[in-house]
């Protein structure tokens, strides 16, 4: 199982900084319950996400093959974004127009004629290596640890 992404453990040692000001916030704002409510509700929604994403569970229900799709001569991509498991735009990229996939741990860059794709996935280089040779197998495009 890979570790955890290190912008997951970022976003999570930020949120616990924001404790102390969230609690002086929530303090500051008890003459108005809705406000109080609604900061401790958004700063409690933060932490779960966070914490979520540092779990074996995230990490195993994220697998690259959720992100990386080939679907009739292109590929279909999209990256993980947001809280919890929300997952950004798909992209559909063209095989012909793909000159070289770059990956390292938990990312994969895609580089066409026009344009270059970032991917933010879970996984390390070898289980992203072994899934982008097996969805390019046909192809000459060429996979770059």
């Amino acid at each position: 199982m890979s570790s955890p992404r290190a912008v997951d453990v970022l976003l999570f040692k930020v949120t616990l900084i924001a404790l102390l000001p969230t609690i002086a916030l929530v303090y500051l704002a008890q003459a108005w319950g809705v406000v109080a409510l609604t900061i401790a509700s958004v700063y409690t929604l933060a932490l779960s996400s966070c914490l979520y994403r540092l779990t074996p569970i995230f990490r195993h229900r994220n697998h690259v093959s959720r992100f990386v799709l080939r679907e009739q001569g292109q590929l279909r991509v999209c990256s993980l974004a947001g809280l919890f498991d929300f997952q950004g735009n798909w992209q559909s990229i063209t095989l012909a127009d793909i000159d070289s996939v770059s990956l390292s741990e938990h990312r994969i860059d895609i580089n066409t004629k026009t344009v270059n794709y970032s991917l933010s996935v879970v996984g390390e280089a070898q289980q992203l290596r072994q899934h982008m040779q097996s969805v390019l197998a046909d192809t000459k495009v060429k996979v770059i640890n």
